[in-house]
């Protein structure tokens, strides 16, 4: 379960002004903007019975660096308390603390879905000191899926 949130696109029109287009899911821009300045899209996963996955609408080299996966930052003690049965889907270990992405205004890093090295995973977390992004780790052609394996940092 995640908490929904809308709020404005914050990017910048070509005339100067603030995008008048509200975003629920691919904060901080709307679903135009996303597109054009981060090169990801939100939409129904490939995966069967799941929900919304990442997508890359540019092609992407090994070892570039797609999306800075960001949320409320937590210390350990303050992930216990709001979490005390440890079930947190989109909670990411990253150094001493923990990003809490559970809203949709996060990122749209916490769309990025799970898939085991061995199964299909073509990028990684990669998380230290309260920062954590996705980059990949093989070539990732223009209009695929971007999957990840959730692995130890993830706090579920």
């Amino acid at each position: 379960m995640s908490i929904n949130v809308c709020h404005q696109c914050e990017a910048i029109t070509s005339k100067k002004k603030r995008c008048k287009n509200n975003t629920c899911v691919t904060s901080p821009f709307c679903a135009i903007h996303t597109q054009y300045q981060q090169g990801l899209r939100v939409k129904k996963s490939t995966i069967p019975n799941a929900n919304l996955g990442l997508f890359t609408t540019v092609p992407r080299k090994k070892g570039e660096n797609i999306v800075n996966y960001t949320g409320e930052i937590l210390t350990q003690q303050e992930f216990e308390k709001r979490y005390p049965k440890g079930n947190a889907a989109y909670a990411l270990q990253a150094g001493k603390h923990i990003i809490d992405a559970i809203r949709t205004d996060s990122s749209v890093g916490r769309y990025a879905n799970h898939k085991p090295k061995t199964r299909g995973a073509n990028a990684k977390f990669v998380a230290s000191s309260g920062k954590a992004r996705i980059q990949a780790t093989k070539p990732i052609p223009k209009n695929e899926e971007i999957f990840v394996p959730y692995g130890k940092s993830f706090k579920i």
